[in-house]
């Protein structure tokens, strides 16, 4: 026989208490990586600051250029 529709079984309160505690550490694992990704110190914290001269040596274009043209399938 089949149990009332709203009646709760020992194996469906046993699944839902080990769905909300697998959800709990999920939520905690998110946490403690969000908190260990911030802060720290900035990756270009030794390098040198200033401008620094760029000189461009050569730049080769071609004569004619066009945009890509949209296709469709044959319908």
């Amino acid at each position: 026989m089949l149990p009332a529709p709203l009646e709760e079984s020992a194996s469906t309160a046993r699944a839902l208490k080990t769905r909300k505690w697998l959800g709990i550490g999920f939520l905690g694992v998110l946490l403690a990586a969000g908190v260990a990704s911030c802060g720290g110190t900035r990756q270009d914290a030794n390098e040198p600051s200033g401008n620094f001269p760029v000189q461009i040596i050569s730049a080769d274009f071609p004569s004619k250029q066009a945009l890509a043209q949209n296709t469709r399938p044959d319908e």
